[in-house]
């Protein structure tokens, strides 16, 4: 039978592109320069999305096919990008 969702998430909340500024920032330092943060915020926005709605959709799938037993989930990964590789050319 499906799990129930985590207690943390909310089913009942419809996401948008901006619905997770409502959500509480746990983790997060303080940022003196506020003009500072803006330009940062400013020119993340123009980048593109680091992954495509096509790809989440396929992940989602093979999450699923995992859930019900019908395969298993191995990720790996180095974990050390730096920011030189967030531009559109190595995105």
């Amino acid at each position: 039978p499906p799990r129930s969702p985590s207690p943390t998430m909310s089913t009942s909340t419809a996401w948008s592109r901006t619905s997770w500024r409502s959500r509480p920032c746990r983790h997060q330092p303080t940022y003196p320069d506020a003009k500072a943060l803006q330009q940062v915020k400013t020119s993340l926005d123009g980048l593109p999305a680091l992954v495509s709605f096509k790809e989440v959709q396929a992940l989602r799938s093979k999450l699923t096919q995992v859930y019900e037993g019908k395969c298993f989930y191995l990720q790996g990964g180095h974990c050390a990008e730096t920011f030189d590789h967030c531009n559109k050319e190595s995105i």
